[in-house]
């Protein structure tokens, strides 16, 4: 094959960008590769082995590594939580199994946040994005081929599977690329034809999955992106059409699933956050978790500011990592909330400092957008996205799953890659 020196050294990698290019894609492919080729579902493990070599590599060539100030927030941030549950597990000790599960299901998504700012290339990020608008198109047409087979709701996972508890990752994927589109568009970036198809499918994902909170995420994000671009007649005209396609895609996924009649009614929303329970009438609501988590289990003061210890409520497959308390509480559905996981393990200043990371990417990005040190477009999409996660700490439990958090945490850190706030130094290329 005749191949130019310019296609040479475009497809010239480091081992580092290789292992991190790894950990962003492998998550798309994990359903495919488990659910159809027949590989062990411990084929999730790779990213987590890829997550330790660069955070090894990190280590080992910290003092070549530039980092300028715009990193340095995220780091103390990341730093403090890290230092808070190891003394506080300390003082909760059970077993250092469930503490190390505990870190690995948090901090593996940190780590692959600092990876992603110190190997990728602002230029393969970029391309990255574009990949992913291909990768929704092919993933919405697997959706409607699950859909007529038979597969529905949370077993209607398109390129992420059909096991249950897989639309977790779609429901991610789905709004992300929504929120891309929509912004870009109200940018005056990108098509118009584009923006409104787009839409239509991530609406007609949502109803055929029964993702009703992506309608909630939808309304905020033409929301908010109005909010962040100038106003025209234009913008104007695509949000009324836009409340004409949530009005009809609403009313179809009333139709195919009938115990979800007017979700969007303010009766409804106001069930949803207010009722005690979520799926059974013995386990905790969605918005009514840290009320019973106090009266039953954390019932003084300092239990409640510091919970009982990162992973000693967790939960696995594997037998060593599997809590007690879970066999025990876990009926009670507090691990399908983010904010009521890691409240009963962490407590009010645990849920604060793991919050902190998402106003602090709000913040960020918000000055390198002022500034004009960072991309203007990626800023505003990270912005709003720290939105969507503080949003998803009550929904679910989406900021500690392989299959959407390191897409989160890859759109978190594209501020900082666009402008180039820490890159390594004199690394062998293949």
């Amino acid at each position: 094959m005749n191949i130019t020196n310019r296609e040479l050294r475009i497809r010239k990698r480091t081992i580092s960008e290789w292992l991190v290019a790894l950990v962003f894609f492998l998550p798309f492919a994990q359903g495919l590769l488990s659910e159809f080729i027949g590989l062990p579902d411990e084929i999730k493990f790779v990213a987590d082995l890829a997550v330790i070599l660069l955070l090894t590599k990190i280590a080992l060539s910290s003092k070549s590594i530039q980092i300028n100030k715009s990193f340095a927030p995220f780091l103390c941030v990341i730093g403090l939580f890290f230092a808070y549950v190891t003394v506080t597990y300390f003082l909760n000790y059970q077993s250092v199994f469930y503490f190390l599960w505990g870190l690995r299901n948090y901090f593996r998504f940190y780590a692959a946040f600092i990876a992603y700012v110190i190997f990728v290339k602002w230029q393969d990020a970029k391309n990255w994005l574009s990949l992913l608008d291909w990768l929704y198109v092919i993933n919405f047409f697997v959706v409607i081929f699950q859909f007529l087979i038979g597969y529905r709701q949370d077993f209607l996972g398109g390129i992420f599977g059909v096991q249950k508890g897989c639309n977790g990752g779609l429901l991610v994927f789905t709004a992300l690329i929504t929120a891309k589109t929509i912004l870009s568009f109200m940018r005056n970036e990108g098509s118009t034809i584009k923006c409104l198809l787009f839409a239509f499918m991530g609406l007609l994902i949502a109803a055929l999955a029964e993702l009703k909170f992506f309608f909630v995420l939808f309304i905020c994000v033409v929301i908010i992106a109005a909010v962040m671009t100038k106003s025209s007649v234009k913008k104007t005209v695509f949000s009324l059409l836009c409340i004409v396609l949530i009005i009809v895609f609403s009313s179809v996924l009333s139709l195919l699933y009938d115990e979800f009649k007017n979700f969007l009614s303010f009766d409804n929303l106001l069930d949803s956050i207010f009722n005690p329970n979520y799926a059974t009438s013995k386990d905790i609501g969605r918005f009514t978790a840290l009320p019973i988590i106090s009266r039953q289990f954390l019932t003084s003061f300092p239990e409640q500011l510091f919970g009982m210890g990162l992973g000693n409520a967790d939960t696995s497959s594997m037998t060593v990592f599997n809590t007690p308390f879970f066999e025990m509480y876990g009926s009670l559905h507090y691990a399908i909330f983010s904010y009521s996981f890691l409240y009963i393990e962490t407590g009010i200043v645990g849920l604060i400092l793991y919050t902190s990371f998402f106003i602090t990417s709000f913040i960020v990005s918000l000055r390198l957008y002022i500034t004009k040190k960072g991309d203007a477009y990626v800023c505003q999409l990270a912005m709003l996205f720290s939105v969507v996660c503080i949003a998803l700490m009550f929904y679910n439990t989406s900021l500690r799953s392989e299959i959407s958090a390191y897409l989160i945490f890859f759109v978190l850190s594209l501020p900082l890659i666009s402008s180039g706030a820490a890159k390594p130094k004199n690394e062998i290329k293949i």
